[in-house]
């Protein structure tokens, strides 16, 4: 005779385990934050841009250096606030700076990929394209390369806007659809 009380029985100790585990990865996760220090500026700057004080971000951004490797990764925040704010404008001033004055290449070519976004975002696919071409000449072969070439294909043959190529559909029997 089936009892279900009896089935599942060990599922009771499955899952007690399981709350266990769960806890333990808590307390480590929550002792390795505790002991990682002091956030990083690009966290930091992130948690201002999710708390909407867009001018404690830019004036924390703008206190670092040039050549501060944070830049590789804060790109990547400027752009979510900039799409926040729907204003591309102190994106595009910070990445033409560390593009125009930073040393290392790949923060200038993650400027360029960064200042060609907001290009196109605000409207100005010609800049845009430039500033992709940029990013590609900076870094050839690199992901990123490849990512800026993709974004410029779909800025010149993918264009919002631009008419629908003309193709003609062609069943498996060969017929005909226009």
């Amino acid at each position: 005779m089936f009892s279900y009380p009896a089935a599942m029985k060990g599922s009771y100790v499955l899952s007690g385990a399981a709350m266990l585990v769960a806890a333990l990865a808590a307390t480590v996760a929550g002792q390795q934050a505790k002991d990682a220090g002091p956030p990083s500026p690009v966290d930091a700057i992130h948690k201002l841009v999710h708390a909407g004080s867009y001018e404690d971000m830019a004036a924390k951004a703008d206190s670092l250096p040039l050549d501060d490797p944070s830049w590789k990764n804060l790109f990547d925040v400027l752009v979510e606030a900039a799409e926040q704010r729907k204003d591309y404008s102190y994106l595009k001033r910070k990445a033409q700076e560390v593009l125009l004055r930073g040393r290392d290449s790949e923060t200038r070519a993650i400027a360029a990929f960064a200042l060609g976004i907001g290009d196109w975002r605000s409207g100005q696919v010609s800049e845009a394209v430039a500033a992709f071409s940029e990013a590609i000449r900076i870094r050839p072969g690199s992901e990123l390369a490849f990512n800026a070439e993709g974004n410029i294909h779909e800025i010149k043959d993918l264009g919002v806007g631009q008419p629908t190529p003309h193709f003609v559909a062609q069943t498996t029997s060969r017929l005909r659809k226009k």
